[in-house]
């Protein structure tokens, strides 16, 4: 049965329920349910022999392929609806569309007819395929309309009065679209990322092997151990995948200890080497260490050079080599260290990686020897001072030198020359390190940024209880803190 309606409430809502033009609203795109339609209005009101009426669309987020909008009725013999679908392209995600009603006059008199208008929507992103279509209310008035009496249908959609937003400021139908001009900051407002255009940036690497390295001489304390947190926090922060560790040293040196601080500071699934000495290096690693060993020091009796291959992912496997240099003898080690790193990658397709802590006052020796053009790696070049930025790790000052006073270029991480083409930057908070990073908490704490490096502290780079950067310490105001961490990320195509 076709139900009455009142005809002056009807035109009194077509009167008030004039519409802007909704400002766009730029939403993350592809997520279930917040992809969609906008339309408006929501409710039309046409008239047998009256004026076209129209519905403006537009999507609510932004497609990686064509959106095809169809329009459908449950009653096609009240009105027509054109065009039937409109197709939008993802840049034309934020533009309206309209669809035309025109009425069709059926030469009969009846009651006024509520017809349901679906906008769906199709795409080959399936999300589109999943979202429920939106609808729209059209009444199509005869002059021959019997009124509604709502006092027996008070439930009846024609009896329901329009949103007050003023009392529901909050329903989700009173929100107006974001405006991208006025904050074009706003994440929702940031267009998706084109890795056509932007082919190395860490979210286009998809299916590719995101590596960070870590060079740390991260003890503190008088026992140059890691037992008091500070490099352990540090380790937590940076979450590395490979690390050349010097002076590993925790607690009572047991194998249970040191299973024990590597699964604090790194997880259960890494394994690690630990030299011999009473200051050794180590290689701790995500990926599984094949073997390690040591080459003995030709300077040095409390540590040696230490190595181990690792299996990561593809063809090749990686030669790491940490070692601890002489504070006076780092130059006369340099060479001898050069021979035992060529000969061991000479027996295999190995990618090779040196960290550690080289103590070297400047970085004329480390390039002769290390860097020649006939040498494994690549050192870059200084800026205008030695502790310049150039083409090392920095801090968020452009400081690249690593001791305790941040004078002295004492932590190195070199790349061979193939690993070292596969670099990108340290993207760390809101900063990002082209050449590696230097991690200072005092800097961190100057800059307002120590959020970005939980759970480390502000002292934990301090040299002495008295900081800031005192050059020297004794006894009790001693934290023993003298070299700063070095980091460098890759990825493995």
């Amino acid at each position: 049965m076709r139900r009455p309606i009142l005809l002056p409430m009807i035109l009194a809502a077509m009167l008030c329920g004039c519409h802007e033009d909704p400002t766009p609203v730029d939403v993350t795109p592809n997520t279930p349910g917040n992809v969609g339609i906008f339309a408006d209005p929501i409710n039309v009101v046409l008239y047998e022999n009256g004026l076209q009426g129209t519905v403006k669309i537009r999507l609510l987020a932004r497609p990686i392929a064509n959106v095809y909008v169809t329009a459908s009725t449950n009653d096609s013999s009240e009105f027509l609806v054109t065009p039937e679908q409109i197709a939008i392209a993802p840049d034309d995600w934020d533009k309206f569309f309209e669809f035309t009603l025109t009425p069709i006059d059926d030469k009969s008199r009846d009651n006024a007819q509520i017809v349901t208008l679906s906008l769906s929507t199709a795409s080959p992103e399936n999300v589109w395929n999943e979202q429920p279509a939106t609808l729209v209310t059209v009444t199509v008035i005869d002059n021959g309309t019997v009124q509604l009496d709502c006092t027996q249908t008070p439930d009846d959609p024609q009896c329901q009065k329009p949103l007050d937003c003023t009392q529901t400021p909050d329903d989700p139908q009173c929100q107006k679209p974001l405006d991208c001009t006025q904050t074009p900051d706003d994440p929702q407002c940031q267009k998706p990322l084109d890795c056509t255009q932007t082919p190395d940036d860490p979210q286009c690497q998809t299916g590719k092997t995101r590596i960070r390295f870590m060079a740390a001489n991260t003890t503190s304390g008088s026992n140059q151990d890691y037992n008091d947190g500070k490099g352990i926090r540090m380790f937590q922060a940076m979450q590395p995948d490979i690390v050349m560790i010097q002076e590993f040293n925790y607690k009572n040196d047991l194998d249970t200890d040191f299973r024990s601080m590597v699964d604090t500071a790194f997880g259960k699934t890494y394994e690690y080497y630990r030299g011999s000495g009473s200051i050794p290096n180590g290689i701790i690693s995500k990926y599984p260490i094949i073997s390690s060993g040591a080459w003995k020091s030709n300077k040095q009796s409390n540590r040696n050079w230490d190595w181990a291959i690792i299996d990561l992912p593809g063809a090749k496997d990686l030669i790491a080599v940490s070692v601890h240099l002489g504070t006076s003898t780092y130059g006369s080690e340099l060479s001898p260290l050069h021979d035992k790193i060529k000969s061991l990658a000479g027996a295999g397709n190995y990618y090779v990686v040196l960290g550690g802590d080289f103590n070297a006052k400047n970085r004329g020796g480390v390039r002769s020897t290390l860097g020649n053009k006939n040498a494994i790696f690549t050192v870059g070049k200084d800026g205008k001072e030695i502790c310049d930025a150039g083409e090392f790790p920095v801090d968020q000052d452009g400081n690249s030198c690593t001791s305790a006073e941040r004078d002295d270029p004492y932590d190195w991480l070199l790349f061979d020359k193939t690993l070292d083409t596969y670099e990108v930057p340290v993207e760390i908070g809101t900063h990002s390190y082209p050449n590696g990073h230097v991690l200072d908490s005092r800097v961190y704490a100057d800059h307002g940024e120590l959020q970005s490096i939980a759970p480390v502290k502000e002292t934990d780079s301090w040299k002495c209880q008295s900081e800031p950067m005192c050059s020297r310490c004794s006894g009790g105001d001693c934290n023993n803190f003298q070299h700063m961490p070095v980091i460098r990320d890759i990825i493995l195509p």
